[in-house]
């Protein structure tokens, strides 16, 4: 009996030992306990970065790629865990980077959006609103085409993000035909007013050397001449030649 007893004790004893042990064990290769804080790598170039985790313990792993173009190539754009974080030694830090090269993306089809839809469009695509070229045409702000780089562009043109894309809008006016007015004998002042009414512009103003006051200035000439065959369109200029009096030939 004696001899039973003292195998059980001796089996007790050892499972304890066993127990107590692996703990041990376990706490060893969890390193349980053992914190270490996460530091910021965000904004460093990947290479540092990474010699910033190794010497805190700590590795890696590349989870994503953005692009920014306000940003360096392979500079570390966010990270998980975050800085300050507590974690064990050897854990793995996710990290995303900005890319080298812009993701290419497909232009979508512009042409009659409204100018204000195509702006939200282009935005929300990564894409920047450039020029506003108007042409004649009855849909005022209605985008016509789109250009990229100078050149017209098609709807599904691979372009990469980031890329300034121009709109040829309609200037609402179409391509009507505008009648030269009479503008001889009056002051630039009223010749202004005059082409403004008939949603035309003012071109030069050549003044003779005694003109002082150039807008109570008197028109002696105009070009295009009143009653030209030449066709013009709305916003097209008329240049006009002045004189400090009217002259005698062309008082009406």
């Amino acid at each position: 009996m004696k001899k039973i007893g003292f195998q059980i004790l001796a089996m007790i004893v050892l499972t304890i030992v066993l127990i107590i042990g692996l703990n041990i064990f376990m706490r060893i290769i969890t390193y349980h306990n053992q914190k270490l804080t996460v530091p910021n790598v965000i904004h460093l170039e990947l290479e540092d970065g990474i010699k910033m985790l190794e010497r805190n313990n700590m590795g890696y792993i590349l989870v994503d790629s953005l692009f920014d173009p306000n940003l360096k190539p392979h500079e570390i754009i966010d990270q998980s865990p975050k800085k300050g974080s507590f974690v064990k030694q050897n854990r793995k830090i996710y990290l995303t980077i900005n890319s080298i090269q812009p993701p290419i993306i497909q232009l979508p089809n512009l042409v009659d959006m409204s100018k204000r839809q195509a702006q939200l469009t282009l935005e929300s695509l990564g894409l920047k609103m450039g020029k506003e070229i108007y042409q004649p045409d009855i849909a005022k702000d209605a985008v016509l085409s789109v250009r990229v780089n100078g050149k017209t562009a098609s709807e599904n043109m691979a372009i990469p993000k980031g890329s300034v894309v121009d709109l040829i809008l309609g200037d609402g006016l179409g391509s009507m035909d505008v009648e030269i007015p009479d503008l001889i004998g009056l002051t630039v002042m009223e010749a202004m007013a005059v082409l403004d009414a008939v949603q035309l512009s003012v071109g030069q103003i050549n003044a003779q050397d005694d003109v002082s006051d150039q807008m109570n200035a008197y028109v002696y000439f105009q070009q295009p001449e009143y009653g030209s065959t030449l066709k013009v369109s709305p916003g097209d200029p008329v240049n006009l030649y002045v004189t400090k009096s009217i002259p005698k030939s062309i008082i009406k």
